[in-house]
Parts: C-alpha cells; structure tokens; sequence
C-alpha cells in the first residue's frame, strides 16, 4: 500500500529459534558440510545442464501492487543465489545463503502464508524461489535434507504448483536442505524472468550427467472440516505422497519418499486471507 508501511509479521522467540536451528544441523552432522559462505562461478560457458526446473509467476488480483513486491523480491534471491557453486558432498542451505530477508533493506514486504492466514513479511515471494530450487534439486538427483510444505492449500486451484511439490522458506522457522551427492561440482543457476513470468533453476556442471529420473505424486488422503457456524469457505486437507524414482545401470531405486500434511481451514466470508 503506497506510503503506508506494511505491517510485518512478528516471529517469536527468534533468538531461541536460531538457537535450536543450529543446534539440530550440527546433531545431525549437517553443519560439517555447510560452508561459512558459498563460492560462485562466474563463467559456465562449456558447461552442462543436468536438469532445470521453472514455476511460473501468478500475478494475484487480490494482492494489487504487492505483486511487484514479490517480483523484484525474486530478481533479488536470484542475483544472491546465482551462480553457487557446491563441491561434492556440500550442502545447501536457503538460510545460509540468501541470509535473513528481514533484516535486508533491499527484500521488500509481501504475502507470507503463517498459520493459515496471509500475512505481510519482509521476503514474500521467496517460497516461489524455494519450490523452484526444490523441484530443480529432485529432478537432478541431489539428496533432499530439508523441505517443508505450506501448512494450508491456500490457493488451491489456482496454487503455483501440485500438492507435495511446493517448499516453504521462512527465516526463522523452515529451511531448505539438499547436498550435492554427485562426484563432481555443480553450480546453481537462478533467474526471474518479468516478460516471460518464470522463475528459472537449473543445475550444471562441466562434466556431462544425465540422471533419469521421475517424480511422482499421489493424493494419499483428502481431508475436511465439519462446517463450522455461519458461512464459511472450507478449504479442504490434504495428506500426499512424492516419490522419486531413479535408475542407474540398470537397476530402478525409489532415492527420494516424502509425506505432505495440509491441514483443512474454515475461511469465514468477508474474512481477509
């Protein structure tokens, strides 16, 4: 809303969450393998893709001029993440490489999904480039760490991507993971596209690989409220199962299997998501 600042969503506790954050990557053993700042590669003329993956970027009538917002937002991440380059074995974290958006002047306010509702939040947009990224590492054999969905199929229908295929980003609460388990380097290629309206990532290398791979999702269990009093739109529940299949040498392996939950919501009328 021009010369009005959005209100920004408060996340409690934040230095404890930090705390507990790091805590758990380093009991998992994940903080041995994410470095204190990831290295670029500038040039990738000569090198290969092994696999890209674009989402497209819905302009939203309801969210008016926030959809700029969520844009630039994108151009940003991707000028930050472009270019990562990790060594076998590396692992790649949002958090760590793109930083915290709330305390970046340059991210500006915009749509965040936080306990069912849309609230405003330095970043938002920034669950579009963790999706991509998402879908961008499956489909290119990399092992999954982390990944969280949305709490709500908000947008349902009209949703950026299929059920189970989206990841969320948030600061201080979701992260996403992946580790390059291939015996090369490989660098992250990130661009948003205005014209076009696509966010891009690919993953490249200078050696040639090309994994086969498929990724299949199944709608496990759909699950809904009682209605509650008064009018309300019911946004349904789901429970969805992803599974990655891959094949090497001849032998077929399921190397990525992953549970969803989105949990159904009463939207009262006149209610502003």
């Amino acid at each position: 809303h021009k010369g009005c600042p959005m209100p920004q969503e408060k996340i409690k506790l934040r230095s404890l969450r930090g705390l507990y954050n790091g805590l758990r990557d380093l009991l998992h053993g994940w903080s041995f393998y994410i470095p204190r700042s990831y290295k670029r590669t500038q040039d990738t003329s000569g090198y290969k893709t092994i696999a890209a993956f674009n989402t497209a970027i819905k302009e939203r009538p309801e969210l008016k001029e926030i959809n700029l917002h969520r844009i630039e937002n994108m151009h940003l991440a991707a000028s930050i993440l472009d270019g990562i380059t990790l060594e076998p074995k590396m692992i790649f974290s949002l958090r760590k490489a793109l930083g915290n958006p709330n305390k970046d002047d340059r991210f500006k306010s915009g749509p965040t999904l936080i306990k069912g509702r849309l609230k405003f939040s330095s970043g938002g947009g920034l669950c579009q480039v963790s999706t991509t990224l998402f879908n961008c590492a499956l489909v290119s054999g990399l092992k999954i760490i982390e990944k969280h969905n949305h709490s709500v199929d908000i947008w349902q229908d009209k949703r950026m991507i299929g059920l189970g295929r989206d990841a969320v980003f948030a600061y201080y609460l979701r992260d996403l993971k992946f580790q390059n388990t291939l015996p090369f380097p490989v660098v992250l290629n990130l661009s948003a596209d205005s014209k076009r309206m696509l966010f891009s990532c690919s993953v490249n290398s200078a050696e040639a690989y090309t994994p086969d791979i498929s990724v299949s999702t199944e709608i496990i269990k759909k699950i809904t409220l009682l209605s509650p009093k008064g009018p309300a739109e019911l946004i349904p529940g789901w429970l969805v199962k992803t599974v990655r299949t891959e094949k090497r040498g001849g032998k077929e392996a399921k190397t990525y299997i992953h549970k969803d939950y989105y949990r159904p919501l009463a939207k009262i009328k006149g209610e502003s998501l």
